[in-house]
């Protein structure tokens, strides 16, 4: 046996995914997919592109008018799997895994709206984890829950906080990124830290760096379910200072292009 395996199989946890569909989200829902201690019982999926009641082309137009044309066009490449490119793995949409393992779907612009958090209730999950999801969970949402509420956040916290950390961390020539599994607290990327994993991309590539992080991250969740969770140790001061990243401009990923990394 494994030094690393437990004595007797964990138990099986009921564990509900909230995300904005993408590829990434399908890297997560793979990992853990694999896990047998893992009951996939709920997706909520987004709707919303930045806020909420921004979706559709309205939400189209005001992404471009922050980001520009090449950011958008990622995004578009990476939450639409028809839009097929020869470097994205093919892909699921969220409704197509819900459709195909007959979990609980549920298509939200508000996930602190009643109907959503009654949705959630109903699934009655042990876990619920937000990755790749682009809303916040109020105070009421997070109070007196009967389950754990996970983020996974494609930064390195406490230090790399905001919407694409892995964005910036390019943009600022680091050589390290990573991934971190964490509560979700009242403060946005704040709350307590259950683990990380650092990762060196052999290719200053947004996307790739990205999809990695999200696979890394769902093996973070299964470790989590089963109890090896490795503590998070020897942070320099450096990388415990918090920034928060809004949104990029569209100056910020001309500036990224001509650095010479890639979307």
């Amino acid at each position: 046996m494994h030094p690393n395996t437990p004595a007797h199989p964990a138990p099986v946890k009921r564990v509900l995914l909230c995300s904005k569909s993408s590829v990434y989200t399908d890297a997560v829902l793979k990992s853990l997919s694999r896990e047998p201690s893992i009951e996939l019982v709920g997706l909520v999926d987004s709707r919303r592109l930045m806020k909420k009641g921004e979706h559709g082309l309205k939400g189209i137009w005001r992404l471009i008018r922050r980001t520009g044309f090449f950011y958008t066009a990622y995004l578009g490449v990476i939450t639409s799997p028809w839009l097929r490119l020869p470097h994205v793995p093919k892909w699921s949409a969220m409704r197509e895994w819900a459709q195909q393992k007959g979990i609980a779907y549920h298509v939200t612009d508000d996930v602190n709206a009643e109907e959503t958090q009654q949705f959630i209730s109903d699934q009655r999950p042990d876990l619920v984890v937000a990755a790749h999801f682009n809303q916040i969970f109020s105070a009421s949402s997070l109070e007196n829950k009967p389950y754990d509420l996970l983020n996974i956040h494609p930064g390195l916290l406490p230090g790399a906080r905001g919407v694409d950390p892995v964005f910036y961390d390019l943009l600022r020539n680091k050589e390290d990124v990573g991934v971190t599994l964490h509560r979700i607290d009242k403060e946005i990327d704040a709350g307590a830290i259950i683990s990380s994993s650092i990762e060196r991309p052999p290719r200053r590539t947004l996307f790739r760096t990205n999809l990695a992080l999200f696979q890394r991250g769902g093996e973070l969740v299964r470790h989590y379910v089963i109890g090896q969770s490795t503590p998070v140790t020897g942070l320099t001061a450096k990388e415990q200072q918090a920034h928060y990243d809004s949104w990029p401009t569209a100056k910020a990923v001309w500036k990224f292009l001509f650095s010479g990394n890639r979307l």
